[in-house]
């Protein structure tokens, strides 16, 4: 009985060791699975995070030139791709560039657009159906971004420039600039065909009631921007000035012509006979906004501003970015900084307050006839100054309305993936 009990327990304890033999390769082959899973999928996501990233840095290089498309990816494509490919292989080590595109696109949602499209490889290493060694399998990931002069912004400023103040597309980001607006319908702007009593170049924004924005409202636009956005004027025609002129006001005739591409004149609650529109500005100071641009002459002829004082309406011509750096109200208020983007202003305080005249009474300003030649009969606290900085990238804009390097391209520029 005792040699029965003996073998049967034999027999059971070999049952046993084949039973963890087979239960080990089981457990080993799943552990080899979920590695070459874990691995597999850290690999691709390194793999598409390359791709991203290159797209997106062959896109930045076309970005900060001036240029049609055909003539951005005649001149560029090989520093893009250059560039393309050091970012992504920071991204992920031994990434291959399988291909670089650039392309004008014609049709979607970002016609007019360039894009940039990235496809990286990698190998990922497998540890159960590549072997032991270590040998894996090849995989690709792809991404595209695209680069385009947006047509519409959600944060606006109510506040306009002539489009003789914005400068070329090929020297921003530039300096800080001082740009001259008119004041108290003396003029001193450097657009003096555009000046006019009763309104200097503030705007109510898009979809206000004809009753114009209470100085709140003003305020309110002036630190957060406008609730609704703007569009510039499509189709323009630039093949002279006198045809730009005309196709930005075809639709821009009377403050009536309620459109997001139509500005009218603020009424006056920005007049600044209350100090919280002009205190808004100095909340604003060191911020990115976007601000739209009228065109004026030599670029348009005759002028696009249409009507008189706090009737005139502004047609869209461009949207331009800038950092604000300082600002002179009249006699209400000014300010400037040196920090953060504005580093390297040489406009100070100081500057800001008197424009650089010996006084606040001082008539040291040049005002402007009406043939156009200077008259020196200013004084600092009649005049209306803004620092600015022009720069290209900023946030929070949509629809493509302008093709690059057409007449309504001012420079600025949005990136946005595609896929």
């Amino acid at each position: 009985m005792r040699a029965q009990l003996s073998q049967r327990r034999r027999h059971e304890e070999g049952a046993v060791a084949v039973m963890v033999a087979i239960l080990s390769v089981v457990l080993f082959t799943i552990a080899a699975f979920v590695a070459d899973l874990g691995v597999a999928y850290t690999s691709k996501r390194q793999l598409q995070t390359a791709a991203d990233a290159g797209a997106l840095a062959g896109a930045k290089r076309f970005a900060g030139e001036p240029g049609s498309c055909p003539q951005l990816k005649a001149a560029f494509s090989d520093e893009a791709e250059a560039a393309a490919e050091a970012i992504a292989t920071e991204n992920r080590a031994a990434q291959v560039n399988e291909d670089f595109d650039v392309e004008c696109l014609t049709t979607g949602p970002y016609e007019g657009a360039l894009q940039v499209t990235y496809r990286a490889s990698g190998d990922t290493p497998t540890y159960f159906s590549g072997g032991q060694d270590g040998e894996g399998i090849t995989t690709e990931r792809e991404a595209s971004a695209v680069v385009f002069v947006p047509g519409s912004d959600l944060k606006l400023r109510p506040y306009g420039l002539c489009s003789l103040d914005v400068p070329p597309v090929s020297s921003m980001p530039t300096g800080v600039i001082e740009v001259k607006g008119p004041g108290q319908a003396h003029g001193g702007s450097g657009c003096p065909d555009v000046e006019g009593g009763g309104n200097w170049w503030f705007m109510s924004c898009p979809g206000t009631s004809s009753s114009g924005m209470n100085p709140h409202e003003v305020a309110t636009a002036i630190r957060d921007g406008c609730a609704n956005g703007a569009e510039v004027v499509t189709p323009q025609d630039a093949t002279s000035p006198a045809s730009l002129s005309s196709s930005l006001t075809a639709h821009c005739t009377a403050q009536s012509d309620v459109s997001p591409s139509c500005l009218d004149a603020d009424t006056g609650g920005s007049s600044l006979s209350n100090p919280d529109p002009v205190s808004a500005w100095g909340d604003i100071l060191g911020e990115t906004i976007v601000v739209p641009v009228f065109c004026s002459i030599p670029t348009c002829s005759p002028t696009t501003v249409d009507g008189a004082g706090t009737g005139r309406v502004y047609p869209v011509f461009k949207l331009a970015a800038v950092v604000v750096c300082g600002y002179h109200m009249y006699d209400k208020g000014s300010d400037a900084s040196a920090d953060g983007d504005c580093a390297g202003n040489t406009f100070t305080d100081s500057y800001a307050d008197l424009l650089g005249c010996s006084g606040a009474n001082d008539a040291c300003l040049p005002a402007w006839n009406a043939d156009g030649t200077p008259a020196p009969n200013r004084k600092p606290k009649e005049s209306m100054r803004l620092f600015l900085r022009f720069v290209q990238e900023v946030s929070g804009v949509t629809v493509v309305k302008c093709d690059l390097g057409d007449a309504c391209d001012g420079g600025l520029r949005q990136i946005a993936m595609n896929r």
